[in-house]
Parts: structure tokens; C-alpha cells; sequence
């Protein structure tokens, strides 16, 4: 849903800003005149031309990039975490599939959807969401999914775990090394060093990215009681679960739930004080 807007206004946003653009197709014929126009224009005239890619153009998986050697995918991995976590443990979940994943995941096993922050349209923002949420609720573990581009997007969040205690807060990188929602480009997830990375900002790791069941289920229970915020970097394959129908649900009912779940720590404390004080 956040992209409908977006789309709507994007040709309007560039005619306000007097950026010329052209509208992409596969046809390779076209393709060609279009960047040849474009090109030409940002040589002579050295200001900025757009193209405007509509669904399903520039495609990945039409495009055949290959398949990687890694043997989980993104939904394993996310269902390998919600075995291995407390089940009161609340999730930050990326835009994208992830969001769309974690939510499918629930209703195959039978789960609630309270403890689930679905971030639909704020890619880079899942980390710093859950760990406002880790500074406040000290008693919950918090687990943020992110994917590798989203976290390269933002990564100096991940700096803030240095100025701060949180040792309820786990960062996972679900890293397939591509643009898995948007057509399968390819990303830099794969050549970067995550682990280092956050390392150096003050995250407890085990020194390495993991790539299998085996191993994820090692890294978390190594992990998640280390009294230090922690991160893992997980290798997957690239791929879409094709079955999954598109997100649908109220995001003000979502957040409500959340909130009253997150609240009842609040609720409890008082209510043991009222007993205490009788």
C-alpha cells in the first residue's frame, strides 16, 4: 500500500521539479532508445533525467540471476527464531516479505499476531523500532528481522546499542544478497561484513554469519541470554514463497494489539502493588 501513493505522484514530483523522465517496458528495443535519450540529455545538458520502472519491469526473476548455494530461506529462518525465542518475544519484522512472512507464519501455526510489528513501507526503520521498544520493556526479549538492504539503508542505527544496555535486544540480518520484494536485484549483503560491522557498534556476535538451521539455532541460544544486545547474520537463498496471498490487514488494529500487549507488563506491576498495599 505505501507505493500506490507514491506511484500516483511520482510523474507529477518530477514535473514540479522539472526532471524529464520516460516509462520503462521490457521491450529491448525501447529499453535501448530510452537510455541512449537519457544519456544524452545528462551529457549535454549535466542535469538529471528519470526512468520510471512500472511492476514488473526490470523483473529479477525474469532476468535469471542465478540461485545461491544457502540452504534455508527467509521463512525457515523466521521460524527457526520464533521456536527458539520465549513466546511472549516481541518482533520487529522489515518491510517487504519479511513483514508478509512473519504474518503467514503466525496463522500456519496458530499464533496470535500481538507481539508483531510489521513495518509495511518503512524499509531501514525496523531496528531502531525495536529497540525503543527493547529500552522500554527491559522484561521482553525483542528480535528485529531485518534484510540485509534495509539494513545497509540505515546503518547507523545499529551504532545506537553502543550508548545504550540492552541486553533483551536481538538484531537478525535476513541476507540473501538481493532486492528479494522488488524484482531480485542484486544487493551488497553478500560482501559485507555484518558481523564486523556490528561487532565494532557494540553488538555481542559469534564472530561469523551463519548458513544453516544448525547453525542459526546455535547462534540463538549462544545469544540470547549473553546480557548484551546481540546480532546474527544469516545466509539465505534468494526466492519468493509464491503461495503467500498479498498483506492485508487493518494497520491500526495491529498497532492497538501491540500496544495493549505490551502494556500488560504495566497492568501486572499494578496490579501486585494493589494486592501488596491491601
Amino acid at each position: 500500500p505505501q507505493h500506490e501513493l507514491q506511484g500516483e505522484i511520482t510523474p507529477d514530483l518530477l514535473k514540479l521539479m522539472n526532471i524529464p523522465y520516460s516509462i520503462l517496458t521490457d521491450d529491448i528495443g525501447d529499453f535501448k532508445k530510452v537510455i541512449k535519450k537519457a544519456l544524452a540529455y545528462c551529457q549535454t545538458s549535466r542535469r538529471s533525467y528519470a526512468l520510471i520502472a512500472p511492476k514488473g519491469v526490470l523483473d529479477g526473476e525474469k532476468m535469471n540471476r542465478g540461485v545461491t548455494d544457502y540452504s534455508m530461506s527467509r521463512e525457515e529462518a523466521i521460524e527457526v527464531i520464533l521456536n527458539q525465542m520465549p513466546k511472549d518475544t516481541i518482533y520487529s519484522a522489515t518491510t517487504g516479505r519479511a513483514t508478509r512472512e512473519l504474518f503467514f507464519l503466525r496463522e500456519r501455526r496458530n499464533e496470535g499476531k500481538e507481539h508483531d510489528f510489521l513495518n509495511v513501507g518503512s524499509m531501514g526503520h525496523a531496528s531502531s523500532v525495536a529497540l525503543g521498544i527493547a529500552l522500554e520493556k527491559e522484561k521482553r526479549k525483542v528480535v528485529v528481522l531485518d534484510g540485509d538492504s534495509a539494513a545497509i539503508m540505515h546503518m547507523g542505527a545499529m551504532t545506537m546499542v553502543s550508548k545504550h544496555i540492552v541486553p533483551n535486544f536481538m538484531h537478525v540480518v535476513l541476507n540473501n544478497g538481493v532486492h528479494d520484494s522488488v524484482g531480485g536485484q542484486p544487493s551488497a549483503g553478500y560482501k559485507v561484513d555484518f558481523t564486523a560491522i556490528a561487532k565494532a557498534c557494540g553488538y555481542a556476535t559469534i564472530g561469523h554469519s551463519v548458513t544453516d538451521k544448525e547453525g542459526l539455532i546455535e547462534a540463538i541460544l549462544a545469544l540470547k541470554d549473553c546480557g548484551r544486545a546481540s546480532f546474527i547474520d544469516i545466509h539465505i537463498h534468494k526466492g519468493l514463497n509464491a503461495t503467500l496471498p498479498p498483506l492485508l490487514f487493518s494497520h491500526r488494529e495491529a498497532i492497538d494489539r501491540l500496544i495493549e500487549e505490551l502494556n500488560i507488563d504495566e497492568s501486572q506491576v499494578s496490579l501486585e502493588k494493589g494486592k501488596n498495599n491491601e
